[in-house]
């Protein structure tokens, strides 16, 4: 279709001429052989592969293919999403929640969040570690913090300000 020619840039003539193997960078032509059988078998497939444009650049697709018989011929269909900006994004906010975690490590600071509403508490890694806890053991909530504080001092404050958020509900 007109949308599979302008994301792999061929003209539909130059894309009619084409087998899947030309552009998918993964695929080899008994690979496509072997995904049209499993088709057929189970009539649909769902997978992420890799395509090349006609300029050379590798796109990140997510394809959806399934087998139909349409006059009594068996008919291949295909359906792929760009999913290369979301793939990047997704990479960028791994490699973001990394550092996170390496910075809080080498600080040794935490964070924790809590949700009034609901009542749950999330602790970072990096709170379990300062408190020598083992995140499968340990269910924080929101008095933990309190409870484990090496300021006592402290105590009197927060535990209003949680009173008072508490019954306010608010965050």
């Amino acid at each position: 279709n007109e949308m599979a020619c302008r994301q792999l840039g061929y003209s539909r003539e130059e894309f009619a001429g084409l087998r899947i193997s030309d552009f998918d960078v993964l695929e080899t032509a008994e690979d496509v052989q072997a995904r049209m059988e499993k088709v057929i078998r189970e009539g649909r497939n769902d997978f992420e592969t890799k395509h090349r444009t006609k300029q050379g650049e590798i796109r990140d697709v997510y394809v959806t293919a399934q087998a139909h018989k349409i006059s009594g011929r068996l008919v291949y269909h295909c359906v792929w999403r760009d999913i290369t900006d979301a793939k990047r994004a997704q990479e960028a906010l791994r490699e973001s929640e990394q550092r996170l975690s390496e910075v809080q490590k080498m600080a040794q600071l935490g964070y924790w969040e809590w949700d009034v509403k609901t009542g749950n508490v999330v602790w970072s890694e990096e709170v379990f570690r300062i408190f020598h806890l083992d995140p499968k053991k340990f269910t924080p909530r929101i008095d933990s913090i309190l409870d484990l504080s090496p300021y006592p001092e402290d105590h009197a404050r927060d535990k209003e300000l949680i009173r008072r958020v508490t019954e306010r509900h608010e965050k």
